[in-house]
């Protein structure tokens, strides 16, 4: 299933759009979209929200803990 987006701001301007992105494995984390549209702090979760992933500042994407949900609030 992919990468799904859930939410996008562009208030940064289009080359810094922190997104939010629904994951429907664990594995498609190895997979993002090509090209990544998301900037870094944007991030991804599994639907049952038992994962979540925030993009790091090198582009990678980092497990991360449920705090990042208080990062959504933030997009």
């Amino acid at each position: 299933m992919g990468w799904i987006p859930v939410k996008s701001d562009l208030s940064m301007g289009a080359n810094n759009r922190r997104m939010v992105f629904q994951i429907a494995d664990e594995a498609d984390i190895a997979s993002p979209p090509d090209p990544d549209p998301s900037a870094i702090g944007s991030v991804a979760y599994l639907p049952d929200m038992s994962g979540f992933w925030v993009k790091d500042n090198d582009g990678t994407w980092t497990v991360s803990t449920a705090d990042a949900l208080a990062l959504i609030a933030l997009i």
